[in-house]
């Protein structure tokens, strides 16, 4: 196990949606941040996107990217699965 501990940063979209998502969808994500940090590609990768990955949680959808280099887990965006994907 590794002691490394990846840091956070959010793009500008993502504070943008994340205005928009309830309160209780809001209440979710410290856990997920939490164990990026330590473990930052438990999502699932997309298929064709070489660092993208996806969480999903409820009916909502957290895209981010990792940077091994910088050890920077960078969040994109935040939503609805069906406005994600679509």
């Amino acid at each position: 196990m590794s002691c490394l501990e990846y840091q956070l940063v959010f793009a500008e979209n993502f504070y943008k949606q994340l205005d928009k998502l309830d309160h209780s969808v809001r209440q979710r994500l410290p856990q997920i941040f939490e164990k990026f940090k330590q473990h930052p590609k438990l999502g699932k990768q997309f298929h064709g996107k070489w660092n993208y990955y996806r969480v999903r949680f409820l009916n909502y959808c957290l895209i981010y990217t990792v940077d091994d280099n910088k050890l920077v887990v960078l969040i994109l965006d935040v939503g609805k699965r069906d406005a994600i994907y679509g």
